[in-house]
């Protein structure tokens, strides 16, 4: 995967808004609107889905930084979403092709889904875990050895859209529950329902207190324990809430184990 430097690319971004690149002034930047920045279009003006990397603000990748300790010790949620492999296309990832290239290996993979024969099903599950639940598992595992870690899983679809997404949440999906915006956001303000609205509620006052106090609360909904790297309790987001444990241990450990191998599959 290629890392761009956000420098680099504010340069080019500004310049196609109709400023001098680089050379644009901070009064120059707020005098545009937000609405503006939503037009841009063509080949590097966006960051999506790549990281900016190298420069001031990420001089090294996330996962260098946790792996050595350098990200800041302060209290941490972090999750993903039931389908978050929904954005396959923009990762360049095509599942099916990644079973094809595991070969031999492909046989374990298919094991850690035992319910799934469908093969582009597991493809799916497994570049979705690859690429989205298991770092999640790994940088909760970290960050949890130097602070408090809440870890979540996302799989609640909005009821009217439930047939629409039968593999579950899309990436992004948690965005409007985290908020507490489904009757604000064009996407399920004609749509929602109470059963929705409910799960928005905890959501957004676990992450509402979790901004005040460090410790995610919500009234009515179940305590949410923090992660240890030891004992995996995760935030389990489906029609309810619960706590899960050791949420899919077993399959990320083996994932885990093989990380390099599948890094390298994946040339990321």
């Amino acid at each position: 995967m290629r890392l761009l430097k956000g420098a680099d690319l504010a340069g080019k971004a500004v310049d196609a808004l109709g400023l001098p690149g680089p050379d644009a002034t901070a009064e120059q930047l707020r005098a545009l609107p937000a609405e503006k920045f939503a037009t841009l279009k063509g080949k590097g003006l966006s960051v999506s889905p790549v990281p900016v990397q190298g420069d001031q603000v990420l001089p090294v990748s996330v996962q260098e930084a946790f792996k050595k300790g350098w990200e800041a010790r302060v209290p941490l949620i972090v999750g993903s979403t039931s389908d978050d492999i929904s954005v396959a296309a923009a990762f360049g990832i095509d599942p099916e092709a990644l079973l094809k290239r595991l070969g031999a290996a492909g046989f374990l993979v298919r094991v850690l889904y035992p319910g799934e024969r469908d093969r582009g099903e597991v493809a799916r599950q497994t570049a979705r875990d690859v690429v989205f639940t298991m770092p999640v598992r790994w940088l909760a595992d970290a960050h949890a050895t130097r602070a408090s870690t809440w870890r979540f899983y996302f799989d609640h679809v909005t009821v009217a859209n439930q047939p629409k997404y039968p593999n579950g949440a899309p990436h992004g999906a948690e965005v409007p529950y985290v908020l507490d915006t489904l009757d604000l956001f064009s996407g399920t303000k004609d749509i929602a329902v109470e059963a929705d609205r409910k799960i928005a509620r905890a959501l957004s006052g676990y992450w509402f207190e979790f901004a005040r106090t460090g410790n995610p609360k919500a009234d009515g909904a179940p305590p949410w324990p923090s992660h240890q790297a030891k004992r995996d309790r995760t935030l389990f987001v489906g029609d309810k809430i619960e706590v899960d444990d050791n949420f899919m241990r077993a399959r990320l450990n083996i994932l885990l184990g093989v990380t390099r191998f599948l890094t390298h599959l994946f040339g990321r």
